[in-house]
């Protein structure tokens, strides 16, 4: 194997794989930090495994401005990528080399040998392999697809990431959920405590749909598909999902590819069944309210500091107590702990269909609190809380606390109306986080 290229487009091509070859792998999986190397007629595919995703970068001077990329002969190998990146990193990214792959006279060991171009004395060399990683085989046919827009599918996800489950035995939670339809795309993750939504509507967000569709994303190669992705060029993807039930002999998988790149997620439950959040945002609760975002924020930064080092460390729950009165028109939120907490949070606008005197009172988790004005957009904002006054222990929805961003001063009953518009994108957003109440 021999081939020429220039050291920029060459390193460029290389980051992508690099995350799936190092990161997220499976524990003590073979193929990890490695990194297949294949020069072919008009193209490099460099390709890695970590047991749980594959990629496929295909280089060419097509899709790469500062490549040039000649092929001498063509060949397979395999290296260790951060060994690789370590060479690379040694020449000057605006210089050419030339790659020669070279046997030892006993043929037991290979090795690349990185020539500069314009002075063939100075090299450096890297060993090989004596395997090439192997790659699960690509499902022949997919039950779903749709191709959406890049930077929203990564900046989505990211927005809900944070609720994702952490708990192995509630392992349905250690997925998020991508729902999409005709101009519409819904990101959802959720620990069964608590549930994070965010809403897209825009003619653009997704296409190739003839009907709904539901895709399951694990959480392990979530992040690492994100920094895939903000390595690529291309403004849509393509994701497809396989029939569980297909009997040639690929493994279930999600496929996400661009004109370039492939990056196929394996090792997924498909069996995985999920709660219906639509129940729970759609639910009509008895009692609404409006409060600022910048006085929820010291209320929540107020009740976190109750949870001192001591507890952390003994894995004790902290709870805090959320007090409702209408008549004086605030909030209480206490903690009584080791330490104690009482902060005030304004009621801006309030309506309930049944009767407002007195308090009311729930609990929660303290950091449901906290985290609330952390994912507000608009820091001097408005939410609006939703809920039942009187819990029902039989009625589930009794049982929850909505919040819904991108409010007004005023309640607003219908929850659509709800959102933000970005003109220049061409869509609105809606995003509601909603948790369970802690019984006493």
């Amino acid at each position: 194997m021999e081939f020429q290229v220039k050291i920029a487009g060459f390193l460029s091509g290389i980051k992508p794989v690099f995350e799936v070859a190092t990161k997220g792998a499976v524990k003590e999986f073979d193929g990890v930090n490695k990194i297949n190397i294949s020069a072919e007629k008009d193209s490099i595919e460099l390709s890695s495994f970590n047991g749980r995703m594959s990629i496929k970068n295909k280089l060419s001077d097509l899709s790469l401005s500062d490549l040039d990329y000649k092929l001498t002969t063509n060949g397979t190998t395999t290296v260790n990528v951060k060994d690789l990146l370590n060479v690379l990193d040694s020449f000057n990214p605006t210089e050419t080399i030339v790659v020669n792959l070279n046997t030892s006279t006993d043929g037991k060991t290979k090795e690349l040998v990185f020539t500069q171009k314009n002075d063939k004395e100075q090299f450096q060399s890297l060993p090989c392999y004596d395997a090439v990683v192997s790659l699960p085989q690509v499902a022949t046919k997919f039950e779903k697809e749709i191709e959406i827009d890049k930077n929203i599918f990564i900046s989505s996800n990211k927005k809900v990431f944070f609720a994702v489950g952490f708990e192995q035995h509630r392992e349905q939670y250690l997925y998020w959920v991508l729902r999409t339809d005709k101009g519409k795309a819904r990101f959802v993750a959720g620990s069964g405590g608590r549930f994070a939504i965010l809403e897209l509507d825009g003619k653009d967000i997704v296409s190739n749909i003839g009907k709904a569709v539901d895709m399951l994303f694990p959480k392990e190669s979530t992040p690492i598909l994100n920094n895939v992705l903000s390595y690529i060029d291309a403004e849509r993807i393509t994701i497809k999902q396989s029939d569980p039930s297909a009997t040639d002999g690929s493994p279930y998988q999600i496929l996400i590819s661009s004109d370039d790149v492939e990056v196929c997620l394996v090792a997924m439950n498909p069996d995985i069944k999920w709660i219906n959040e639509n129940d729970f945002i759609s639910a009509v609760y008895n009692t609404k309210l409006i409060t600022k975002v910048s006085e929820l924020e010291y209320a929540g930064k107020g009740v976190v500091a109750t949870f001192s080092e001591e507890m952390r460390k003994e894995h004790h729950p902290h709870k805090a107590t959320v007090e409702v009165d209408s008549t004086k028109k605030y909030i209480a939120v206490k903690t009584n702990n080791v330490m104690k907490s009482l902060r005030k949070v304004s009621i801006i606008d309030d309506k309930s269909t049944v009767p407002t005197q007195g308090n009311f009172t729930f609990n929660c988790a303290s950091v449901y609190l906290n985290e609330l004005a952390n994912y507000a957009t608009d820091k001097n904002g408005y939410i609006q809380i939703e809920t039942n006054k009187d819990i029902d222990p039989s009625n589930r929805f009794t049982k929850v606390v909505v919040i819904r961003y991108y409010a007004t001063d005023k309640v607003v009953d219908k929850a659509s109306d709800l959102k933000t518009t970005n003109d220049a994108l061409g869509l609105s957003e809606s995003f509601t986080i909603f948790f369970s109440k802690l019984v006493d």
